[in-house]
């Protein structure tokens, strides 16, 4: 059609331009049309996606004049080897008619997918000279396009899926140890964490296709996944699903374990009306996270079910978390205190916290929350994962609400209130049973502070003890005499290891902050990793026990970054006070300023590849 126009808008100016120079021009006129001008649309190709078993394309033709019917001949040039096509010879427009369709027959079972097929088509009598007299068809099954990274690129040199399902088995072959034979960049790769059968977050390449028919539905390939499986996921409007198959995985017991998205298992397997709302399967485009509420399962049952994530490269992802654990209650001269560990994200800066006798309500939630943030409601601080002792008064039911904070001192906020950090924890009965806990005498030695006081220094006359009905619990007794205290230092020792421990407990002073506690800083933390380069450990050839000490008081704050103190002991089965020899004088205790910093940004733990999957214990109990 836009030939047409182009031609007749040239005739008009031509027109126009002869009538200012009909003295000055001869000219030819044009001759006026005698045909029905029929003509294929040059707006329209015709390249058509079939839908399985669909036998039947049509190609429109148009005319210009619509007087009177008219037949069309229709010349056919099927370029298919076996002829496929069956194409009549001519089309015919009824009176009035400017669009007639073409149709163009084929057996479905004779098509090939993803194989192109082309015919040709010419209109071999009443043609316009403005339109196009023929066009090419082209008629494919393919219903989906070809598998692409996701997230990811291809390594060098590498075209297509196949030649990367080739480099794919080559790196699997070489135990998965060179990624750059299939990834663009190794150090930017997706990875996957796993959750219900098993942990572990390891390196996962996904792929995707998109339908060649509806432009709302995708599909997404975790290759390799699991136990050797290429994991298929759907997505249609938006809606993710994992339909039923198998994981790779075999049951000594049950056979063969299937995954399907949780919705999926409980509703079309498990007969459940389940609404779709309680279970998370989404893309999160913000972070860059497939987020998968994954079901593993039996016919006999399931072993477990919830959201497991895929990371794709590329996103700053801020870690808000805040990990909370009760680890019981202990009891020291000036009362009750409760422990709990608390585990900061890395990119949360600070917290305030606040505990409650009680169970909380969501409104209680809420309203304590409002509190911290403006005030109201008194709180402690800090900056510093580990264990925090919170000062309680009676047993039962207690819960601790928290507020967190990022870098720039804002308030990190969560969707509703259900989403407000809240530890529930009960405080028990600790009953006085100090009698019935003995030590035996088995060594002097000499201690140095180091973190109490302004200057190192080394107090001799300690007795060392063992506790009787424990092999690795040992006491160096009345550590803290000299600074005025009683109490002593109690901590366990693995003599196989030679390695050591020292537990939070008080020392028995305050110096206007609150009492005072020492701890081991890998304890501290609960970071294991810390003993690599803050060991407590036992030299047999020195007879020296070394610790890495932190002085700290229960709201988290701390006095000193961690500091080396050692016991030297000189063992003796027959040690008692009457050979303690240690001077009468008086330590003055200088602990300087509290702090509330960061200690230190222990290292995260890396992905792994897939060589390590198949040797992480697989979780083989059943629930039904």
């Amino acid at each position: 059609m836009n030939k047409i126009f182009k031609h007749s808008a040239l005739l008009l100016f031509a027109a126009l331009g002869l009538v200012a120079c009909t003295e000055e021009y001869d000219y030819t006129a044009v001759e006026v049309p005698t045909t029905a001008q029929a003509y294929f649309s040059n707006e329209k190709t015709y390249d058509f996606a079939l839908v399985e078993n669909q036998s039947e394309v049509a190609v429109e033709v148009m005319r210009v004049k619509t007087e009177g019917s008219v037949t069309v001949d229709v010349q056919v040039n099927d370029t298919t080897a076996a002829k496929l096509f069956n194409v009549p010879s001519s089309v015919t427009f009824a009176e009035g008619e400017s669009v007639v369709t073409l149709p163009i027959s084929f057996s479905f079972n004779e098509i090939v997918p993803d194989k192109s097929y082309a015919i040709d088509l010419i209109l071999k009598s009443e043609t316009s000279l403005y339109g196009n007299d023929s066009t090419r068809v082209i008629v494919k099954y393919a219903p989906w396009s070809d598998w692409m990274p996701y997230g990811w690129n291809w390594a060098k040199n590498i075209k297509n899926f196949s030649d990367w399902q080739a480099a794919y088995d080559a790196y699997a072959t070489g135990g998965y140890a060179d990624p750059t034979l299939i990834f663009a960049n190794p150090n930017e790769v997706p990875v996957y964490t796993y959750v219900n059968m098993m942990s572990g977050t390891y390196v996962q390449p996904i792929l995707y296709r998109k339908s060649m028919l509806d432009p709302t539905q995708r599909q997404f390939m975790l290759y390799d996944w699991f136990y050797g499986v290429n994991l298929i996921i759907d997505e249609a409007n938006g809606i993710l699903t994992v339909p039923q198959q198998w994981s790779g995985y075999t049951h000594s017991t049950y056979g063969n374990v299937f995954v399907a998205d949780s919705y999926t298992y409980w509703n079309d397997f498990r007969g459940q009306d389940v609404p779709r709302e309680e279970f998370t399967t989404m893309w999160d485009t913000e972070t860059g996270q497939l987020i998968i509420d994954m079901a593993y399962f039996v016919p006999e049952g399931y072993f477990g079910y919830g959201p497991e994530v895929l990371q794709l490269p590329g996103y700053v992802l801020p870690d808000y978390s805040l990990e909370l654990t009760s680890e019981g209650t202990c009891k020291t001269k000036n009362g009750m205190y409760q422990i709990v560990n608390m585990t900061l994200g890395a990119d949360v800066n600070s917290v305030s916290y606040a505990w409650f006798e009680g169970t909380p309500t969501v409104e209680d939630l809420q309203m304590v929350n409002d509190g911290i943030i403006d005030g109201s409601i008194s709180s402690v601080s800090t900056m510093e994962s580990g264990r925090k002792l919170l000062s309680v008064s009676n047993t039962g039911k207690h819960c601790l609400i928290a507020v967190l904070y990022d870098a720039d001192g804002k308030v990190i906020e969560f969707a509703n209130a259900e989403e407000i950090p809240c530890l529930i924890f009960d405080v028990e009965e600790v009953s006085n049973n100090e009698a019935e806990v003995t030590y035996t005498p088995i060594g002097l030695g000499a201690y140095t502070f180091a973190g109490l006081l302004k200057e190192p220094a080394t107090v001799d006359g300690f007795i060392m003890s063992k506790r009787d009905d424990k092999d690795d619990i040992f006491m160096i007794e009345q550590l803290f005499a000299p600074l005025g205290s009683e109490a002593s230092l109690t901590f366990t020792w693995d003599k196989a290891t030679n390695t050591c421990s020292v537990p939070t407990q008080s020392v028995g002073l305050d110096i206007g902050n609150g009492e005072i506690f020492i701890s081991d800083l890998a304890y501290y933390l609960e970071d294991a990793s810390a003993y690599a380069n803050y060991p407590c450990t036992f030299d047999p050839s020195t007879n020296t026990f070394s610790f890495t000490i932190i002085y700290h008081i229960a709201s988290g704050g701390y006095y000193n970054n961690p500091l080396a103190e050692t016991f030297v002991v000189e063992f003796d089965e027959s040690a008692s006070s009457a050979k303690v020899v240690r001077s009468t004088t008086k330590w003055d205790l200088t602990m300087g300023n509290l702090k509330h910093g960061k200690l230190n940004d222990w290292s995260k733990p890396v992905w792994k590849s897939k060589a390590n999957l198949k040797s992480v214990k697989v979780n083989e109990e059943i629930k039904f």
